[in-house]
């Protein structure tokens, strides 16, 4: 079973196994703060720089709640739609089930809110098609379509 949960809070303090985000080939919003928080001396944001279905896993060693981060390639931000949001969340959440098989506390930002009215079953379905089951707390369409 999956629960589902909105939460409005500074991507660098979900405390999760698994945090994913995109790198839409530049660093935009959470993907910027969170590669900020995880630099170190070694010109980290370099290593951070998956190419278009890619992606690099990393080890946060505290530097952010989430004990991963998973970078996942994207194209532009500009091009960034609702079939390749879709994609991505399939394509990441199947990665998170090979790569970290025991995760069970799994976070990601929400992407295209607002853009594509009645679409708010795209996270969801995703999810659905990847554990069979999910349970919605605390989210409804209407946050999703806001």
């Amino acid at each position: 079973m999956v629960e589902i949960n909105k939460r409005s809070i500074d991507a660098r303090e979900i405390a999760c196994e698994v945090l994913i985000l995109k790198y839409a080939q530049g660093f935009h919003g959470a993907d910027l703060a969170v590669s900020s928080a995880l630099e170190d001396t070694h010109s980290f944001n370099t290593r951070i720089a998956p190419k278009q279905q890619e992606h690099v896993l990393i080890e946060s060693q505290g530097r952010v709640s989430a004990r991963q981060v998973l970078f996942m390639g994207v194209v532009r931000l500009s091009l960034f739609d609702y079939p390749r949001i879709r994609e991505f969340t399939e394509a990441a959440l199947f990665l998170v089930a090979q790569q970290v098989p025991g995760a069970r506390h799994v976070a990601m930002t929400m992407h295209g809110v607002g853009l594509w009215p009645g679409r708010a079953g795209s996270v969801p379905g995703a999810v659905g098609r990847h554990t069979g089951r999910v349970v919605f707390s605390d989210l409804d369409s209407q946050d999703i379509d806001r």
